[in-house]
């Protein structure tokens, strides 16, 4: 079987979603039937989501939060939301270190309105 590109892949995988047939997405796609069942069954079966870790070098929780509309299909892309960010939040009052969620300084006890960065 041949090696695909992800690019290829996801043109194999929106053309299936389409609703087109197997030898119709051969045909449009330039590859043979079997790499198109095999990215199918590759589809269903999980494995998937296996290949986009690797290739994509993202998190399981970004590829579980990916969306039909984070896939471009026509430039083969995939645009990954980053979920993780290291933010360091202080009270303007004190400078005390707040949470994402504090509304008031543990440090001091003010309200913390807007929190600096």
């Amino acid at each position: 079987m041949e090696k695909l590109s992800l690019r290829k892949q996801l043109t194999i995988i929106r053309l299936y979603l389409s609703g087109y047939s197997f030898d119709e997405i051969a045909a449009q796609a330039g590859v043979s039937k079997g790499s198109v069942a095999n990215v199918i069954a590759d589809l269903k079966a999980g494995r998937m989501l296996i290949r986009l870790l690797f290739r994509l070098g993202c998190r399981i929780s970004e590829v579980l939060a990916l969306k039909v509309e984070d896939v471009d299909f026509e430039q083969g892309t995939v645009t990954i939301e980053h979920l993780k960010a290291r933010l360091r939040l202080f009270c303007p009052n004190c400078n005390g270190r707040l949470g994402k969620t504090h509304a008031f300084c543990p440090r001091c006890g003010g309200n913390v309105d807007i929190a600096l960065t």
